[in-house]
Protein backbone atom coordinates (compact mmCIF):
# COMPACT_ATOMS: atom_id res chain seq x y z
CA UNK A 1 0.00 0.00 0.00
CA UNK A 2 2.73 2.45 0.89
CA UNK A 3 4.18 2.20 -2.64
CA UNK A 4 0.79 3.01 -4.13
CA UNK A 5 0.35 -0.42 -5.70
CA UNK A 6 -3.12 -0.96 -4.23
CA UNK A 7 -6.19 0.77 -5.65
CA UNK A 8 -9.47 0.18 -3.81
CA UNK A 9 -12.53 -0.08 -6.03
CA UNK A 10 -15.66 0.91 -4.14
CA UNK A 11 -18.95 -0.74 -4.97
CA UNK A 12 -22.39 -1.32 -3.55
CA UNK A 13 -21.28 -3.62 -0.73
CA UNK A 14 -19.87 -0.64 1.16
CA UNK A 15 -23.11 1.36 0.96
CA UNK A 16 -24.73 0.17 4.16
CA UNK A 17 -27.23 1.78 6.49
CA UNK A 18 -26.03 2.80 9.94
CA UNK A 19 -27.06 -0.62 11.29
CA UNK A 20 -24.60 -2.22 8.85
CA UNK A 21 -27.29 -4.54 7.51
CA UNK A 22 -29.54 -2.55 5.20
CA UNK A 23 -28.46 -1.32 1.80
CA UNK A 24 -28.65 2.33 0.85
CA UNK A 25 -29.03 1.11 -2.72
CA UNK A 26 -32.24 -0.68 -1.71
CA UNK A 27 -33.70 2.60 -0.48
CA UNK A 28 -32.69 4.38 -3.69
CA UNK A 29 -34.11 1.58 -5.85
CA UNK A 30 -37.41 1.58 -3.97
CA UNK A 31 -37.77 5.32 -4.46
CA UNK A 32 -36.98 4.96 -8.16
CA UNK A 33 -39.66 2.31 -8.59
CA UNK A 34 -42.21 4.28 -6.58
CA UNK A 35 -41.52 7.44 -8.60
CA UNK A 36 -42.18 5.48 -11.80
CA UNK A 37 -45.19 3.64 -10.34
CA UNK A 38 -43.59 0.21 -10.72
CA UNK A 39 -44.21 -2.40 -8.04
CA UNK A 40 -41.36 -4.04 -6.20
CA UNK A 41 -41.04 -7.67 -7.30
CA UNK A 42 -42.61 -10.20 -4.93
CA UNK A 43 -39.27 -11.59 -3.75
CA UNK A 44 -37.74 -8.13 -3.51
CA UNK A 45 -34.51 -7.08 -5.19
CA UNK A 46 -31.18 -8.86 -4.96
CA UNK A 47 -29.04 -7.37 -2.16
CA UNK A 48 -26.37 -4.99 -3.44
CA UNK A 49 -27.84 -5.13 -6.97
CA UNK A 50 -31.02 -3.24 -6.17
CA UNK A 51 -30.42 -0.17 -8.34
CA UNK A 52 -29.33 -2.30 -11.31
CA UNK A 53 -32.46 -4.41 -11.01
CA UNK A 54 -34.71 -1.37 -10.61
CA UNK A 55 -33.26 0.12 -13.79
CA UNK A 56 -33.84 -3.22 -15.56
CA UNK A 57 -37.48 -3.20 -14.40
CA UNK A 58 -37.89 0.27 -15.91
CA UNK A 59 -36.32 -0.77 -19.22
CA UNK A 60 -38.64 0.02 -22.09
CA UNK A 61 -40.54 2.67 -20.15
CA UNK A 62 -37.65 5.01 -19.38
CA UNK A 63 -34.33 5.62 -21.13
CA UNK A 64 -31.59 4.45 -18.76
CA UNK A 65 -29.68 7.72 -19.23
CA UNK A 66 -32.71 9.59 -17.91
CA UNK A 67 -32.29 7.75 -14.60
CA UNK A 68 -28.79 8.99 -13.74
CA UNK A 69 -29.91 12.21 -12.10
CA UNK A 70 -32.91 10.71 -10.23
CA UNK A 71 -30.64 8.03 -8.77
CA UNK A 72 -28.08 10.64 -7.69
CA UNK A 73 -30.85 12.88 -6.30
CA UNK A 74 -32.35 10.01 -4.30
CA UNK A 75 -29.01 9.50 -2.56
CA UNK A 76 -28.65 13.23 -1.90
CA UNK A 77 -32.15 13.26 -0.41
CA UNK A 78 -31.26 10.36 1.90
CA UNK A 79 -28.27 12.35 3.15
CA UNK A 80 -30.49 15.39 3.73
CA UNK A 81 -32.79 13.14 5.78
CA UNK A 82 -29.90 12.38 8.11
CA UNK A 83 -28.49 9.19 6.63
CA UNK A 84 -24.80 9.10 7.43
CA UNK A 85 -21.98 8.28 5.07
CA UNK A 86 -21.52 4.54 5.57
CA UNK A 87 -18.87 3.63 8.13
CA UNK A 88 -16.87 1.45 5.70
CA UNK A 89 -16.47 4.45 3.37
CA UNK A 90 -15.45 6.66 6.28
CA UNK A 91 -12.85 4.10 7.33
CA UNK A 92 -11.53 3.70 3.79
CA UNK A 93 -11.21 7.48 3.39
CA UNK A 94 -8.97 7.62 6.46
CA UNK A 95 -6.35 5.30 4.97
CA UNK A 96 -3.80 7.82 3.75
CA UNK A 97 -1.65 5.28 1.88
CA UNK A 98 -4.24 5.08 -0.90
CA UNK A 99 -3.33 7.66 -3.52
CA UNK A 100 -6.10 6.58 -5.88
CA UNK A 101 -9.58 5.23 -5.16
CA UNK A 102 -12.19 4.28 -7.72
CA UNK A 103 -15.93 4.15 -7.20
CA UNK A 104 -18.37 2.43 -9.51
CA UNK A 105 -21.37 3.98 -7.78
CA UNK A 106 -23.67 6.74 -9.08
CA UNK A 107 -23.18 8.94 -6.03
CA UNK A 108 -20.60 11.15 -4.38
CA UNK A 109 -20.38 9.34 -1.05
CA UNK A 110 -16.70 8.48 -1.45
CA UNK A 111 -15.89 12.12 -2.20
CA UNK A 112 -17.90 13.19 0.84
CA UNK A 113 -16.04 10.67 3.00
CA UNK A 114 -12.70 12.01 1.74
CA UNK A 115 -13.77 15.58 2.58
CA UNK A 116 -14.80 14.48 6.08
CA UNK A 117 -11.40 12.84 6.51
CA UNK A 118 -9.78 16.08 5.30
CA UNK A 119 -8.23 14.37 2.30
CA UNK A 120 -8.10 15.91 -1.14
CA UNK A 121 -9.90 14.15 -3.93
Amino acid sequence: MERGDVVPVVGARLLLDADGKGSLQARVAERLLIDHEVELPEGGLTPFREVNEAVALLKGTVDAQDLYFPIFQAMVDLLKQGVQIPKPLQQLAQISDFRLMITVMPDDLLARALVQARRPY
